[in-house]
């Protein structure tokens, strides 16, 4: 069984009325896994499987593209569920997991 997985991806641009269609056209263009897994407007398009090549791809096109910012959400289910959130900016990368906290104990929440 293979894994299913889903990416979102969001541009932040600048000035006000930053609108990020284009420039998802133009990555979905460029990077045949970018056209797979995101859709027009950059949500996950439903396709299975991995995005194998998505740290290559973006930290090329976010070179070339250097005033924008793109965040990208994975969720990936394969037997147990994980989350990452990468951050790309001028040829520069961040991968982030999240952390799970659990709260203090609050013995008033016993019944």
């Amino acid at each position: 069984m293979g894994s299913q997985c889903s990416y979102t991806l969001s541009i932040t641009g600048p000035g006000a009325g930053f609108v990020s269609d284009k420039v998802i056209a133009r990555l979905r263009s460029e990077y045949r896994e970018a056209e797979i897994f995101l859709d027009e407007v950059g949500g996950s398009s439903g396709n299975e499987g991995p995005w194998r090549s998505i740290e290559d791809d973006m930290l090329a096109f976010s070179r070339d593209h250097p005033i924008f910012l793109f965040r990208i959400e994975e969720d990936v289910d394969y037997e147990t569920t994980q989350y990452a959130l990468f951050w790309f900016k001028a040829g520069k990368m961040v991968r982030q997991e999240p952390i799970m906290v659990w709260p203090d104990f609050d013995e008033s929440l016993l019944k």
